[in-house]
């Protein structure tokens, strides 16, 4: 299919997307030339094999069927490597890095073909590193009818200044309050000076009070016009990174009618809110999500025709795709007329990867990596790529995303910021640290009523609204020492059908932040999305919400420890960290049967987590885990006022005497290699360090 009739911008936002794309394939491929464990190939070559994918969906939305057709065979190539089919060889490598300069030397084509169309085209892809590559995005400004073209990055810039204006009002808001309270102060000093000696010290009183009502009077003034210009100075930087919903959605026509030509099916797409203006940044990290919700739709919610006549609907299947803006979150949702999702089929198979999930949260299960309600693997779909996808991307933007299905359609609804840059947030204290969540995804805040407590399986929950809602404290979920006192106040969190109370201190304000990204060696932790600078010059922690929804309802199913009784010693307790079941039950069993109290957890993060609320006499990890690997645990443990003389183990397949010494310079007790482990040595390492 021809790219003509694709608007000029989809196009470069497509050739921007390629560029980026292909560097971060060309360094994969790097990596896969070089050393690494069999974990980490296996990482490299299911990044490139979504990389692919992702790509392969943009390029069906924009016609661009040659760039399309050759994703496809990498997609299938690389679903092999992926899934053990086949082993990566030297005639495999190079048909991976001929693909890649021919998809490049393809974009370079598409470049040239669109050229005298657009303005502006960007330069063709090239291999220059990512870092090296100018941004080219620009934003076109109206002015009496004349085009002003804007770099992105101006108005970035802008738009951080205006957050740092915003900032400046929040101080000078603090300093009239304090001005404020010196008056009162005054004003108590003169009531309180009442013989005539004092007299002259009255004055003096009566007179500084005056000055200072004064200042304030004039910083009071200020601090409006200040207000004032900052909100109309960041008002208008936003309108300008505005973009139609409707433009946004410019080709997703087209992937609904490809799909649904190549499955033999009939659908529209109808536009809901196209007039809604969508930030540039979102709209665009945007279309990947769009595109995997689209497909997904035609190929799995919407009938063939005869099957769709046979229940009564028309032939022709609709999708919905549409915005609403909200207070403060823009909602957009796509929806079809389909048969809904297949219970059956997705409850089993998330029961053959070990999980049980309620009836309310089964739908929920289609965002897990790897599963796919396709009966077969098609050019499509049934590789369980896609879904766990858009969740990823929708989550980086700090958004949710949930399903809704009955047996009359499927509706997805992704509720996202308004910026990427600015947030309102909820700052709350837990002992001397302040963190900041997100505004959107609070449900409600309350005081934590005594007569609302209640203890199931061991753990706090809150029983409101005739529910039961869990109870966690903030404080172990990011690792932090709590206040003396038990926390009194609940900030409830909402995802779909699931909700979790998180346990604060205390709640401090509710304000408009900046955004600052954190340092490459920071960006890696699951819990945090970025940072704020407090009015004190303080810096708070911005909590990635979605992740601490997560792992709170992990620590719902969490292991407890066996009560203690006083008549014997305690048992030295152990938590395993391994993401293998099959190891962390063989390793269980050895410790059990050793005398050892055990606890486990599937990855880093679930033990930082455990750890936080359990006390432990010695931690045994593997090293190639999801979320936070065996490193940063030692690292965390190290870096922690009160975990950093726990011992730890290293028990893992990654033979390599770099990875060896790396594991004991950080701060790791032992190391121990899988293919030459022994029981023995595991135990009598243990019984070394407890």
């Amino acid at each position: 299919m021809s790219t003509s009739a694709a608007p000029a911008r989809l196009i470069r936002v497509f050739l921007s997307e390629l560029d980026e794309r292909l560097n971060d394939f060309d360094a994969d491929l790097n990596a896969l030339a070089g050393p690494s464990s069999d974990a980490g190939q296996a990482e490299v070559v299911t990044r490139l094999f979504r990389g692919a994918h992702s790509l392969k969906g943009a390029a069906a939305s924009i016609g661009a069927s040659g760039i399309e057709h050759v994703c496809q065979q990498l997609e299938d190539v690389l679903a092999k490597l992926r899934d053990g089919a086949v082993v990566l060889d030297a005639a495999r490598s190079e048909m991976l890095a001929l693909a890649a300069a021919e998809l490049r030397a393809a974009g370079r084509q598409l470049a040239t073909d669109v050229a005298p169309a657009a303005a502006a085209a960007p330069p063709p892809p090239t291999a220059a590193p990512a870092s090296a590559i100018p941004r080219t995005v620009s934003t076109r400004v109206h002015v009496n009818d004349n085009t002003l073209r804007v770099p992105a990055d101006t108005i970035d810039t802008l738009l951080e200044q205006s957050g740092e204006l915003l900032a400046s009002h929040h101080r000078l808001s603090d300093l009239v309050h304090d001005v404020d309270e010196a008056g009162m102060a005054i004003q108590r000093l003169h009531a309180a000076t009442h013989d005539s000696e004092h007299k002259r010290h009255r004055e003096d009183l009566r007179d500084l009070h005056a000055t200072l009502e004064r200042i304030a009077t004039a910083m009071q003034a200020e601090r409006t016009q200040l207000q004032r210009a900052a909100a109309e100075l960041d008002e208008g930087i936003r309108s300008i990174r505005l973009l139609p919903f409707g433009e946004a959605c410019a080709g997703l026509d087209r992937v609904a009618h490809d799909v649904a030509e190549a499955t033999g099916k009939r659908v529209r797409l109808e536009i809901g809110g196209a007039g809604v203006g969508i930030d540039r940044v979102i709209a665009d990290r945007l279309r990947d999500p769009l595109v995997h919700l689209i497909r997904n739709a035609v190929d799995h919610g919407i009938e063939s025709p005869d099957e769709r006549v046979r229940c009564g609907k028309p032939p022709e299947g609709t999708l919905r795709l549409a915005a609403l803006p909200k207070l403060r979150s823009l909602e957009v949702s796509i929806s079809d007329d389909g048969c809904g999702l297949n219970r059956e089929q997705l409850r089993q198979r998330i029961r053959e990867r070990g999980i049980e999930l309620s009836e309310e949260e089964l739908p929920q299960a289609v965002f897990l990596p790897g599963v796919s309600t396709a009966a077969s693997v098609t050019h499509l779909s049934g590789r369980g790529v896609g879904l766990d996808v858009v969740r990823a991307e929708v989550e980086a933007m700090s958004g949710t995303v949930e399903v809704h299905s009955s047996s009359s359609g499927t509706t997805f609804v992704l509720n996202l910021p308004l910026t990427i840059t600015t947030y309102r947030v909820m700052l709350v204290s837990i002992g001397a640290h302040t963190f900041g969540l997100n505004l959107t995804s609070i449900d409600r805040v309350l005081r934590i009523d005594p007569g609302t407590l209640a203890s199931v399986e061991g753990r706090q929950v809150l029983l409101l609204d005739n529910g039961v809602i869990p109870l966690v404290p903030l404080a172990a979920l990011v690792g932090t020492e709590p206040a003396a006192e038990a926390p009194q106040i609940a900030v409830i969190l909402r995802r779909g059908a699931q909700a979790v109370a998180l346990a604060v201190d205390g709640l401090i304000d509710e304000r408009e932040i900046y955004l600052h990204t954190l340092g490459p060696r920071l960006q890696a932790l699951p819990l945090v999305n970025g940072a704020a600078i407090g009015t004190d010059g303080s810096i708070a922690l911005i909590l990635r919400t979605s992740s601490l929804v997560d792992l709170a309802l992990e620590m719902r199913s969490a292991r407890m420890a066996a009560p203690v009784t006083d008549a014997a010693p305690a048992a030295k307790r152990v938590l395993l960290v391994d993401d293998s079941i099959t190891t962390r039950t063989l390793e269980c069993s050895i410790l059990e049967a050793a005398g050892y109290d055990v606890l486990t957890a599937a990855d880093g993060a679930a033990a930082w987590t455990l750890l936080g609320e359990q006390t432990v006499d010695l931690v045994v990890t593997d090293v190639d885990m999801p979320r936070m690997d065996g490193f940063a645990l030692v690292e965390a443990i190290r870096a922690s006022a009160t975990l950093r003389e726990l011992p730890i183990i290293l028990v893992t397949a990654r033979d390599d005497e770099s990875d060896r010494q790396r594991g004991l310079e950080i701060g790791a007790d032992a190391y121990i290699v899988k293919s030459s482990f022994r029981q023995e040595e595991l135990l009598d390492a243990i019984g070394l360090l407890t």
